[in-house]
């Protein structure tokens, strides 16, 4: 017994109907207040009752954030694709 087979339609992915703008003000708030609560659970670390840091960890963990705002700002000023390093980790530097 044969089957009756239709033919494949392509389907297009649906387009993201909105406005560029508006696109962006969703995203960016969303994204800026992911950072700012992960910013903020960073802060906790801070806690010396729960947790043992040195004074060399915190500038690295500054200093790798601050890394990453200055590539932010860079791009603004020269939409040019950035070379991202990897993701931070402690002591990476001393390794």
């Amino acid at each position: 017994m044969a089957t009756k087979t239709t033919p494949k339609t392509e389907t297009k992915p649906a387009t993201d109907a909105r406005d560029p703008r508006q696109k962006f003000i969703e995203l960016a708030e969303r994204r800026a207040g992911e950072a700012i609560r992960h910013l903020r659970n960073l802060g906790k670390l801070t806690d010396k009752t729960h947790y043992t840091y040195t004074d060399g960890d915190w500038e690295e963990i500054i200093k790798s954030i601050n890394a990453e705002i200055q590539t932010i700002i860079d791009r603004l000023k020269s939409p040019t694709r950035v070379v991202r390093e990897p993701l931070f980790r402690l002591g990476a530097g001393k390794r």
